[in-house]
């Protein structure tokens, strides 16, 4: 009977492992999309000042140029699909984004605060089971 019970929550610590690991990368993803979000909403910001910005070919090339419309820009809103917004709408969105995206980093923590917490007592469990078949 033991033995069972010792396998089941070996089973289970496996897989809150699994879970955690998956969180944590979520987190790590939710962090930088956040970070990505500001440094986009500080660009929004020095656009309006300067003449000349710097910007991003991809792949770690960039080009300098001059913004005509210094009052629009592109959004995108999901599922590939853009929107033209004024300046300031569009910093408002994006700082909407970041307010959901720490609200779903903080229930990430949340949850993953709950599995350590369960991942410790099965583990103290397993090694007290492990004692008794030993």
């Amino acid at each position: 009977m033991e033995e069972k019970e010792l396998q089941k929550k070996v089973i289970t610590y496996k897989i809150l492992e699994a879970r955690l690991d998956s969180l944590l990368k979520q987190r790590d993803a939710i962090i930088k999309e956040i970070m990505e979000l500001r440094s986009t909403i500080e660009s929004i910001e020095a656009m309006e000042k300067a003449d000349k910005l710097i910007f991003s070919l991809g792949s770690n090339a960039y080009a300098t140029g001059k913004i005509l419309e210094k009052e629009k820009i592109i959004v995108e809103i999901g599922a590939g699909i853009a929107l033209e917004k004024n300046r300031k709408e569009g910093e408002k969105f994006l700082k909407k984004r970041i307010d959901e995206l720490n609200s779903a980093l903080k229930n990430i923590e949340e949850e993953s605060v709950r599995i350590s917490q369960n991942i410790n007592l099965l583990s103290s469990e397993i090694q007290e089971l492990t004692k008794k078949a030993g």
